[in-house]
């Protein structure tokens, strides 16, 4: 495979590499002052069927939402509808990464599939108290958990964890 080229998103420049089973997407932004920030958000895709499972290794931030955001569109647009996000090698959310997550919500939503979030850190677990999101999302400790429950009937908050 030939070496990615940069696009630019926003003011970012954003690099992406395919692996095995997976791709890692680098990201330089450059501030007023001329600091490059390298940030790498790792977003391995799997199936378990009936479901897509995204698995988000690092930070869902200001300068990697970009990057989630278009790995659920390109996700939507393999036809797959019921998506498992597993933020079990995340640590942080800010409320740029928590609005690409609501942006997920609606695009799935609107075309009739289901978006469940894998959530095992008590962290991350209070943030989405914290903002109410857990309301509307449900927050689950596991994948396995969702896979042998199968399909939900509705979308909502309800936990299993």
């Amino acid at each position: 495979m030939s070496d990615p080229k940069p696009r630019c998103i926003d003011h970012l420049w954003a690099t992406t590499q395919y692996g095995s089973g997976g791709r890692t997407i680098g990201t330089t932004s450059r501030t007023t002052d001329g600091i490059v920030a390298e940030v790498s958000l790792g977003l391995l895709k799997r199936h378990e069927d009936p479901f897509v499972v995204l698995v988000i290794n690092g930070d869902l931030e200001m300068s990697s939402t970009p990057s989630f955001r278009q790995a659920i569109i390109e996700t939507l647009a393999d036809g797959d509808r019921h998506i498992i996000i597993d933020f079990g090698g995340t640590d942080f959310i800010d409320s740029t990464g928590l609005g690409g997550l609501i942006g997920a919500l609606k695009r799935v939503r609107s075309l009739e599939g289901t978006l469940q979030i894998v959530c095992p850190q008590p962290r991350l677990q209070e943030l989405f108290k914290l903002t109410d999101l857990h309301k509307v999302f449900a927050l689950h400790e596991s994948v396995d958990v969702i896979v042998e429950r199968g399909l939900p009937l509705s979308q909502g908050g309800e936990s299993t964890s």
